[in-house]
């Protein structure tokens, strides 16, 4: 699905601080990328794929970050054009650039105190997010705001307080401007994961490693 975006949807956005889209993803394409993340997951911490619910959500955070890397049908997701293509427009950039994506289980540790994006991202020139739902779990006490269906997803501003309750499954994926630095952060648990990639910090984000997905 491509949303036609209208300039209410940018007023919704700015005013409430993230806006909702259904059917970004089709079905399909929801239990091929929850398979895969699940798969990449098992592989980072050396678990069986039955057995990855038995540890922490924070174990699972700390192992989810830029699973695209890790599987072709996830990189298709995460780069696709046209959901970059929404972020600059709903932000009113001309291109954006990927900075990251990662796996976040209902109830992770890391988003209890509501954080934004500022808080938790080791990134300077952040556009917005998409926090897409993959799996919508069993549990109905969640968030008003969180995307209820696979496939559905929001599109948050940097400051937007996250708060991910329930036991559904979410892929974040980041936005930023094409000039952005990579920079300690002691509120993202994954600020070091780009070290193994030869970066260092105030290092400019580079394109193999964090391409230009819409411009």
């Amino acid at each position: 699905m491509h949303p036609v975006i209208l300039p209410e949807h940018r007023e919704f956005f700015f005013r409430n601080n993230y806006i909702e889209f259904e059917g970004l993803i089709t079905n399909e394409q929801s239990e091929l990328l929850a398979e895969d993340v699940s798969a990449v997951l098992s592989k980072r911490m050396n678990v069986p794929q039955k057995y990855l619910n038995e540890y922490s959500a924070e174990n699972a955070f700390r192992s989810g970050r830029d699973v695209w890397r890790d599987s072709a049908a996830i990189k298709k997701i995460v780069c696709r054009h046209q959901l970059a293509e929404i972020a600059a427009i709903i932000t009113r950039n001309k291109s954006v650039r990927l900075a990251y994506d990662q796996v976040v289980f209902g109830g992770v540790p890391a988003y209890e105190e509501e954080p934004s994006l500022l808080d938790v991202s080791c990134f300077t020139g952040m556009v917005c997010g998409l926090l897409l739902c993959i799996s919508k779990g069993s549990d109905a006490e969640v968030s008003e705001y969180l995307p209820k269906q696979p496939g559905n997803g929001i599109y948050i501003t940097t400051e937007f307080p996250m708060k991910i309750e329930g036991n559904g499954i979410y892929l974040l994926i980041v936005y930023t401007k094409p000039l952005s630095n990579y920079i300690k952060k002691d509120g993202d648990l994954n600020t070091h994961t780009l070290k193994s990639l030869g970066y260092v910090f105030g290092d400019n984000l580079r394109k193999e490693f964090h391409p230009m997905v819409y411009r």
